[in-house]
């Protein structure tokens, strides 16, 4: 199971896809084209406006992107949400309200960095969870 990334298999004519993930931005959305022998990716473009077309993507809801070229049946659209890490998306300061919208965006980003990390920990190995690590460390993690 993934918290933060969605594969969707290429058949020659499908453009749009739902999200299973919540985000906090759009911005915070990385949609990629991947060939699906060699696992390379290449990412889309996100248009603003208009139709996208070729290596492009477009928002149609909160929870479905159209792609400007249907992947093939050797290739995948990988969506993948990448919540900063690096910067506070809520900056309290001295004598200022407490809101319940800021105290849930900032938990939902911490809470979000959790969950694309357990993705990318998982995508090491792609068989057991847990297993990447034994990989790495040559012990298997604490169940």
């Amino acid at each position: 199971m993934t918290y933060a990334t969605d594969l969707f298999t290429g058949d020659g004519s499908t453009v749009e896809f739902t999200l299973t993930f919540d985000f906090i931005q759009r911005d915070h959305v990385k949609v990629y084209r991947v060939v699906t022998a060699t696992e390379a990716e290449t990412e889309l473009t996100v248009l603003t406006s208009g139709d996208p077309s070729g290596d492009q993507y477009a928002w149609e809801s909160n929870t479905q992107i159209k792609v400007g070229t249907a992947p093939t049946s050797d290739q995948q659209i990988k969506v993948v949400r990448n919540t900063p890490k690096d910067e506070q998306l809520v900056d309290w300061t001295d004598g200022s309200y407490i809101v319940a919208a800021d105290l849930n965006t900032a938990d939902r980003q911490f809470l979000y960095d959790i969950q694309e990390l357990e993705d990318q920990i998982d995508e090491i190995d792609g068989s057991v969870a847990g297993e990447a690590v034994k990989e790495v460390t040559g012990t298997a993690p604490v169940s």
